[in-house]
């Protein structure tokens, strides 16, 4: 709000903009709307922005609505629950009534028209809504005979408003504007007066009973000739913006002026929209009201305030930290403070405990999140706070599953499956046979060695606490170490596979992964097509073990070899002879040799390494030429 505006003409759509004293924007769906009353010919005019303001509008004249639309001023656009409706003043020499519009459930509909007879009123400028609670008031600005009016839908903004007047001291200057805002449970109502000066009327915490208090805040230094007004809210900022009319810069021209309110509040967080604000300091000295308002699924709004007196005396510095998050078991608390003027500690522990020690160790007796808060109190009085959430967690109680193998067997990946239950958090697990870690995977892997006893322990643990389950493996049997290599990888050639098997084995079980086995101690198996296979050997010993182990084999497609000769004279006797390999390239790899055998037995150059190459035959004759 505080930058520098950048200007766009929009001109005034065919002549359709004459003479315009309000204007209003509204958004509904992400679609941005502009309302603009005509004063000069009585007409409104719709401006329809699309998704965004910068856009070129597009221009609909929504007429008088049958004449009861005359000299029209400001105007205001007011939801209510799922229905829109428009209130513009006729503002002519005597005018007493404001239009209301009922568009139903979008300003793209075609509202219904109706009038509001103000009694009283002459010349109908501005209006201006506001919500408490569940009801809706509107204030309406009266020119000519220096007036503000009231109307109070207490039923909903389809029924017909009680209607009246405002009570204040009478008005020194003619009130254009207006516009009412809510601040801190408090409502106020800002009004532009012809004659450059500015009202505030201060309505307390309610404005249903239609009594305030007005201050008069002058010209504000910008000229005695001022219209329109409009007061927004940017955070806990509030700006107004008002038209000069004056031409005080600019003979015959107007300007848009900014106006600043100061913000007097110094704290960290000055607003909040949520259930629960975070922790909230102020750098100076004041009473500072505090105000919540809260509003309803359908509308209403209610808000309360309070007050806080912060002292000159400077608060100390706190923060705490905690260790350890396991149920029934020691959490560590520990202050950190710079200040070092800490008299007293209160510590609250989220669950009815409390302590005052400077470093509290507390036991939580269920799992669950705890909101723990630590009051500190200096030498010189001042108190200060800072609370944080902390999850506890029940001790996991570590468990797993021996493999169901029988026999177990040596030089085999046996499959130890974690049972603990689950706590809420990821214990970190540690494996270990017979005192040395294994692993730190949530479930164990392993082969053993050696028949001798052996004992597999699963450590749980978390921040504070741990469990641990130990089982012993009593009944290895010894097996063989499974191995095998291969050579070969070639689509429709032989692949050799040969067995490194070492240990007593009473037979062999090969599965080559393309649906094709065998018994052999070292197969060969030929694969019928390119891709990646998995290879088990099993090796069975006489003692009941079946060991395996298995490799992933990528099958690579074959070349399918193409070459050709260049036509004579270069296939002629004594001249050279070019062949050019013409193989594709395979999909799956890249070709890295070739072997040329132009079928010339007696040439010491009957062969060649190159992919194209170059050979001379001596005499005429049939050759037998390959490309390997």
């Amino acid at each position: 709000m505080l930058n520098t505006p950048s200007i766009t003409n929009l001109g005034n759509f065919s002549n359709n903009i004459e003479r315009a004293w309000g204007f209003t924007i509204y958004e509904e769906a992400g679609n941005w709307y502009g309302f603009v009353p005509d004063f000069a010919d009585g007409s409104l005019i719709k401006l329809s922005f699309g998704s965004s303001l910068t856009s070129t509008p597009a221009m609909q004249n929504l007429g008088n609505f049958s004449g009861m639309l005359k000299f029209p001023g400001g105007m205001s656009i007011v939801r209510e629950g799922g229905n829109v409706f428009g209130f513009a003043c006729n503002a002519g020499p005597g005018a007493s009534e404001i239009l209301k519009l009922d568009f139903g459930s979008s300003v793209n509909n075609v509202p219904a028209a109706s009038v509001i007879p103000v009694p009283g009123g002459n010349f109908l400028m501005d209006i201006s809504f506001i919500k408490e609670c569940d009801q809706w008031i509107g204030l309406a600005t009266s020119f000519d005979n220096r007036k503000i009016f009231y109307l109070d839908f207490n039923t909903g903004l389809t029924n017909t408003p009680l209607v009246g007047e405002i009570s204040l001291p009478s008005l020194q200057f003619n009130p254009c504007a207006i516009s009412v805002q809510r601040e801190g449970g408090k409502y106020y109502a800002f009004t532009q007066h012809i004659d450059g000066w500015v009202f505030k009327i201060d309505f307390g915490t309610s404005i249903l009973d239609h009594a305030g208090i007005e201050t008069n805040l002058g010209t504000l230094g910008i000229s005695n000739s001022n219209f329109a007004l409009d007061i927004i809210n940017e955070g806990s900022d509030w700006y107004g913006f008002s038209i000069d009319l004056s031409g005080a810069v600019t003979p015959g021209e107007g300007r848009l002026i900014r106006l600043t309110f100061p913000d007097t509040c110094s704290a960290n967080v000055k607003t909040f929209t949520g259930q629960t604000p975070p922790l909230v300091n102020y750098s100076l000295p004041a009473t500072y009201g505090i105000s919540l308002t809260t509003t309803t699924a359908s509308g209403t709004i209610a808000t309360t305030s309070e007050s806080v007196i912060v002292s000159a005396l400077p608060a100390p510095d706190i923060d705490f930290t905690s260790q350890n998050i396991c149920v029934a078991h020691d959490v560590l608390f520990t202050p950190q403070n710079t200040s070092a003027n800490i008299s007293g500690y209160a510590w609250t522990f989220g669950d009815g405990g409390s302590s005052a020690l400077p470093n509290p160790t507390y036991q939580y007796a269920a799992a669950g999140t705890f909101n723990s808060k630590l009051v500190v109190t200096a030498s010189n009085g001042c108190q200060n706070f800072t609370q944080k959430t902390i999850t506890l967690y029940n001790q996991p109680v570590a468990d797993f599953t021996v493999p169901g193998a029988s026999p177990l067997c040596t030089n085999q990946n046996l499959l130890f499956t974690n049972t603990t239950p689950d706590v809420g958090i990821t214990p970190t697990w540690t494996w270990s046979i017979d005192g040395t870690t294994a692993s730190s995977s949530r479930d164990l892997t392993y082969a053993f060695t050696s028949t001798a006893n052996q004992q597999v322990k699963l450590k749980a643990s978390i921040p504070g606490c741990e469990t641990e389950k130990i089982v012993s493996i009593n009944t290895l049997v010894a097996g063989p170490q499974a191995g095998f290599t291969l050579s070969g990888r070639c689509e429709d050639a032989p692949v050799t596979f040969t067995n490194t098997t070492t240990g007593a084995v009473s037979g062999y079980a090969w599965d080559f992964g393309d649906g094709q086995t065998s018994a052999g101690t070292n197969p060969t198996n030929t694969f019928s097509n390119p891709g990646t296979f998995d290879v088990m050997l099993t090796a069975s010993n006489a003692a009941g073990c079946n060991n395996s182990v298995s490799q992933s084999l990528t099958i690579y497609s074959a070349p399918q070899v193409n070459f050709a000769a260049l036509a004579p004279p270069f296939s002629c006797s004594g001249t050279t002879t070019q062949f050019n390999d013409l193989t594709p390239p395979p999909t799956d790899s890249n070709l890295s040799s070739w072997l040329w055998n132009f079928g010339d037995a007696g040439s010491p150059s009957n062969t060649s390494t190159q992919r194209n190459s170059q050979h001379t035959y001596a005499t005429a004759s049939d050759y037998s030429v390959s490309l390997t």
